[in-house]
Parts: structure tokens; sequence; C-alpha cells
């Protein structure tokens, strides 16, 4: 690589750089030893050439340490010493070395822990950049293709230290440029709604609107238009904790602005209505508004490639600007398919034609099917044994002219000891599967993974929703896989499931969703209890210390990450502790591990004579049978103090994924906290001798938290869903 030639090829990354000895060697009693930046370019500047290695795989040392701390003294440091190297004399004439300055820059504002730093320090960074931006020409920055545009945009403004707005009457359009150079133009934004849903004469829209224009001069505002008649409704702007939704900073700098928004329109007798949108811009200064072109994401029903989608006695439909409602005919629907498998037909998709092939049979038996109540009810793919499957079988003792499938892989145990219940079995991703949940009139899941019921999506293989999407319009209901004690606004997102019911046992937990951006609106979190609880009952109390933690999701990569985590050391440490072998072996209990499913494939990593790793019996003949309870923060611990018996939180590590809730186990929990192994076993040891009962305390405490503790979970459950 000549960087004569090409200096728009800048090396920052000593790790993946090999350096003969001989030229490193004169470096070695240099400031610039400390300093990757300094040390390659001043090596680069000898000859302005390297060499590229063409290699398949290139391995770099790995850390396990996610705890590295942001220093602003060190930075500020570092980048006067290169403000120092890049404006000698020698120095100033390599083009290469201006275009290193600008990866460095983009790669260290890119850098989302600086957010987390004092207002003081993020501006001595910032000037400290400055500085060295004053040597660099624009052109350097404005035109270099390798650099993301909306750090480029960040860049330059930080090089001209100013914002302004320009409004164009002659274009009808307001810019927002730094000196020369535009960073934004109001008009070229779209807004992308996540949900546009007929519930009870009230359609609901829900998006997201992206700029560069400070949001609090922002309105956005839907037009109806509906028999002559226009009447416009403000958005009400919403806030999500996601960070994909939430204001992005640079240097603790406002950058880029997401609006969330939300409008409830009401429909009633509103045939024949065009919607639209209308963005307004409106500080001291300036005011401008355009119609913005909308975007569609999945959990809409609309696409691209899915024009419309049917609510009777409403049919939606959209342009690039605007969403209609018309009246339901049969007639209106079938024209509109027809174009619809068209545009598929002519689309890129890879399986367009198993598609249009599935839509014209949709077509063909829409008019019989139409009428059927449908309900699909899941647990995971290759496992039945929560929440759906104990709703399922209440379910199918009931006489409601429901038609309930449970979708399963046939490939499992659980397959045929569901068929003894119900002979509505769907073989998952089966043809019948496909048909079925197309025409499906409502979606009952313990999980909110979509691969888990929906044929048409596979996480590692293919996604094929966009091509079905419009026709499949029934609401979700989450019955969760327990209750819920952190903070899963990350998880449970609206913008991504929008749940029609999300199902918890206690009001405290219930109410933590209305506490915290969830964005669900009334009504959906319910207080029913787990229909699983209605099963759990106290069996023969053998001799067993029940052990279950609760999975890790950082260490999902790889085995090498896990063996290395304190995760890890710390469960291995447990099963192998002489004391506690001792302890078992003088009192006749035995040690059961229950991995977690996503543990499973690791099992044989803890085997251990000392340990029974228990991969196949259910957790409700566990929680039953078992005398003691130990986990860390898993929500197995609710089922097991729900039976009144003794349960330890057992937290050496504070690594959990999931952020701090409502639930303090401190003040809330069913059992001892505990951090250390040797106090655990000593808790353990109390246990058995006091004959593992629970104290009065924790009974309390457990008759406090449930709302319900009758058998009727199932009960109330499906008459919501029946219901709603």
């Amino acid at each position: 690589m000549d960087l004569k030639e090409s200096p728009n090829n800048p090396l920052f990354s000593l790790n993946s750089t090999i350096i003969l000895s001989e030229i490193f060697k004169k470096f070695i009693d240099s400031k610039s030893i400390d300093n990757d930046f300094i040390l390659l370019n001043s090596i680069l500047s000898i000859d302005e050439r390297y060499g590229l290695v063409s290699c398949d795989n290139y391995y770099k040392r790995k850390s396990y340490d996610d705890e590295k701390t942001i220093d602003a003294n060190n930075i500020i440091k570092e980048l006067n010493n290169i403000q120092e190297f890049t404006t000698k004399e020698d120095n100033k004439s390599y083009s290469f070395l201006k275009y290193s300055l600008i990866y460095y820059i983009m790669d260290l504002i890119r850098n989302e822990e600086l957010n987390n730093l004092k207002i003081n320090e993020t501006n001595k960074i910032s000037s400290e950049i400055q500085n060295i931006l004053q040597n660099i020409d624009e052109d350097y920055i404005a035109t270099n293709p390798n650099v993301n545009f909306r750090y480029k945009s960040f860049i330059m403004y930080l090089k001209n230290s100013n914002r302004q707005l320009e409004l164009s009457d002659s274009e009808n359009k307001l810019y927002l440029k730094t000196g020369t150079f535009q960073i934004d133009e109001l008009s070229n934004h779209r807004i992308w709604l996540d949900i546009v849903e007929i519930n009870n004469d009230t359609l609901n829209i829900s998006g997201l609107f992206n700029t560069h224009y400070d949001s609090k001069f922002i309105e956005i505002r839907a037009i109806i238009e509906s028999h002559d008649k226009k009447t416009v409704n403000t958005c009400r702007q919403i806030f999500y904790p996601q960070n994909e939704r939430k204001d992005v900073h640079y240097l603790s700098i406002p950058w880029m602005y997401r609006y969330n928004f939300n409008v409830d329109i009401p429909i009633e007798n509103l045939h024949k209505t065009r919607i639209s949108f209308e963005i307004l811009y409106s500080d001291n200064e300036v005011e401008y508004s355009f119609n913005p072109l909308i975007e569609f994401r999945l959990t809409t029903y609309l696409s691209e490639l899915g024009i419309y989608y049917v609510k009777e006695p409403y049919i939606l439909l959209h342009d690039s600007k605007s969403i209609s409602i018309i009246k339901y005919s049969f007639f209106k629907m079938f024209k509109l398919e027809l174009r619809n498998i068209l545009r598929i037909f002519r689309s890129n998709e890879k399986h367009k034609i198993n598609a249009c092939l599935m839509r014209t049979f949709y077509l063909m038996i829409y008019p019989f099917m139409k009428k059927k109540e449908i309900w699909l009810i899941n647990d995971r793919i290759d496992n039945a044994d929560d929440n759906a499957k104990h709703l399922f079988k209440y379910a199918c003792k009931q006489k409601d002219a429901i038609d309930k499938y449970f979708i399963i892989d046939k490939d499992t145990d659980d397959y045929n000891e569901l068929k003894k219940i119900s002979p509505n079995i769907l073989k998952y991703r089966s043809f019948k599967h496909k048909i079925l949940y197309l025409f499906s009139s409502k979606r009952i899941s313990s999980f909110l993974n979509e691969a888990f019921f929906n044929p048409y999506y596979n996480q590692k293989e293919y996604d094929d929703r966009k091509l079905y999407n419009n026709l499949v319009v029934s609401p979700r209901y989450f019955l969760q896989h327990g209750v819920i004690s952190c903070d899963l606004t990350k998880h449970v997102k609206r913008y991504n499931h929008n749940l029609r019911l999300i199902v918890t046992s206690a009001d405290p937990e219930r109410q933590s969703f209305y506490d915290l951006d969830y964005n669900y609106p009334p009504g959906v979190v319910q207080a029913l209890g787990l229909p699983r609880y209605d099963n759990l009952k106290l069996l023969d109390k053998k001799r067993i210390v029940l052990f279950i933690p609760s999975w890790r999701s950082y260490l999902d990569k790889n085995e090498e990450l896990l063996i290395n985590s304190d995760y890890f050391k710390s469960i291995v440490s447990l099963i192998e502790n002489k004391e506690f072998r001792e302890l078992l072996d003088k009192t006749g209990y035995k040690f059961v591990f229950k991995p977690h499913p996503e543990l499973v494939k690791h099992v044989s990593l803890f085997e251990n004579e000392s340990v029974i790793i228990d991969v196949d019996s259910s957790f409700q003949q566990l929680f039953g049978e078992s005398s003691i309870l130990i986990s860390d923060f898993s929500s197995v611990i609710f089922d097991f103090a729900y039976l009144k018996k003794p349960v330890i939180y057992y937290q050496p590590n504070d690594d959990y994924h999931y952020e701090k809730g409502y639930f303090d186990y401190e003040t809330m929990g069913f059992g001892k906290v505990v951090t250390d192994e040797n106090k655990l076993i000593e808790l353990i040891s109390n246990y058995i001798d006091n004959d593992c009962e629970m104290e009065t305390e924790y009974q309390n405490r457990v008759d406090k938290f449930f709302k319900y503790h009758d058998q009727d979970n199932s009960k109330r459950v499906y008459k919501w869903i029946k219901d709603n």
C-alpha cells in the first residue's frame, strides 16, 4: 500500500500489525512507544508504505474483563500527545496522517462510555479534538467516503463549533448546517410506523421520527380526512429506554433526536378515511412544516409487499404518504390480494414463488376459513412444560366452538404427550401450521421469541415475514414463563411485540409495567396468575437440594467465554466444595443441578460425582419433590416459594444481564440473600437441621406478594383471552 498515492488507507491498530524488529528498535526509547497511533504513524512516515497480508482468519487476544473504565485524563493526555506529534514540521505534509486522525477521532467519539463522563471532562476532550481539527482541511472530513455520515457531520460540527438553520423559501426546505457543510434537511426524513392497529373502534398508530433537529421544537400531527371533513390530532411524544430509541449523544452532545410518538384516532363511521402526517418545526425564529413519506415496520402488518390488511368491517391500505380505511367486502379484498401477489412476484425475494402459491391458496379458502375462531398456543419449540401447556390443557376441556392448536416440534418427547390432551397438535413449520397461522385469530405464547410460533421466520436461516405479515393480524397474548422481578423494558418492547395481554401474578409486578417506560396501554397488563401454578403441588418430599442458576446472556458467544467467567467458576466451586459434599453425605441429601435451557449444551463441563445434573425431569416435579432451592435471580424462585418451601438467593456475582426492577431481594424476597459460598453452606445446614421449613417471615411475604393462592389461574387467563 503506497500512502503517497492512496493516503486514505491509514493504520492505527497495533495489534494487527507486524513490525520489523530493526525498525521497531529505533522507537523503543522515545515516548511514542506509549501510544499506538503515534508509534504506527512514526514508522509509516519513514517510507509511507506498508504491506497487506491476505488470510482467511485473524485471531487476536481476547479480554474477559468487561469492567473497563474510561479515564478522561488519559484520553486528554493522549490527545495532547497526538496534537504535538501531528503539528511537528516534519509531519504536516503527510496526507495519510490527516486521514488517520479523522479515523482516530471517529473511533473515539462513537465510544458510548464517554457519555458517562462529567460534562467538564467531555468539554475538555471536545476542546482537544477541536485543536487537532484546526490543522486539517475540511476535504479530509467532508469528502471522505469511508466515514459514516453521522460521525462525519459531528466531526465537521466540532471543527466549525456551530450549527445553524437555513430556511430556503424558493426550495421550501429547512437546512441544518455547520459552516457550509449540510448536516441535514428536514423533509428528507420519513416517519417509521411501529403499530397501525384497530381495536375497539379506535385506530392506534405509534412510530418513530429520526432527525438532527432538536425534538423540543418538533410536533407531529395526524391529518384525518373523511367525508369532506378534515381534523387534526396532535401525536403524543413517548419515551423508550432502549438505546435504539433514545437520543444519540457524542461527547455528551445531543446529535440525533429520536421522536417516538403515539396517537389514538376514533374510527366509528370513518369508512373512506385517509390519514397522513405533518411534521412541524417551530422555534422563536423559524417555522416550517411538511408531509413526510411513511415506512412500515413488520409490527404494523403493512409493508412494501403487504399493501393492505383486513380487520372486519374495515380494510386498511397504504401508499407512500398515507393510510386509508375503507369498508370491507370480499370483492375489494380479492382485488387487493391479486395486486399484492403480483407485487411479490415482481420482487427479488428468494421465496417469492412459494409465497405467491401460498397466498393464492389462502385466497381460495378464505371464504370458508374467515369465520373460524382459531387459537395457536405454544411454549418452546422443543419443550412443553410451561404456562402455554397448562392453559391449553384447561382450554381443551371448555366447550366453546374454538379450535385450539398447540405448536411443537414433532421430534420431541412432549409431542406424543400432548396428543393425549388433544389431537390438535401442530407439527412446527408443517403445511398445516403455515395455513392455520395465516387464519389464526389469537396467538398465545409463554415466550416473546417469534421464531417459536411463526413458521415463516427462522432466525438463523430465513425471514419471510414480510411476504405474509399483512395476512396475520391476530393479537398476541404473552403468558410469560415466570414472574418478572427485573426491569425488562429492553426486552418486552411494545414497538417490537405490541402485545394484547401480558400476564402477571402480583399487583407490584403489574404496576411495574406502568411505572417504567414499557408504553403499553391500560388494560394490557393483567394480574391473573400464571397457569402453570395451577399444577404446582407438594409431592412426597425428598432429600434434595435443588440448584437452578439463571443464565447470563453475555455468555452466548462461545464456550471459552463461559469457562473464563466468574459465573462458571462460582458454579464449579460450589459443586466441588469439599465441606458441602461432606454435609450431603452426612445428611443423606442429594445435590440436583437443573441447568437453564441455554446451559444444557455445556453440561459436560459440570459433571462431577457429587452432583446430579437433571435435564429430563419437569420443573414442576422437581419443585414438588425438592426440600430446598438455591438460585440467584431466576424466576423459578417464585414457583418454589409459592409452595412455601425454603429458598436461598445465592448471588456471588453481580453480573445479571437484566437491570434491577421493583423487586428488592432483601425486603421482598422469600429467603436470605448470600454472596459467600461458606455462608451458603452454613445456611443449607441450618435448614436441614430444621427439617427444611420456610420461616414464618417469608411465608407471610409469599401471602402478601401473590394476588391469588387458588388453582384458577388458567380459568382467569382463558376467560380474559376469550373476552378480549
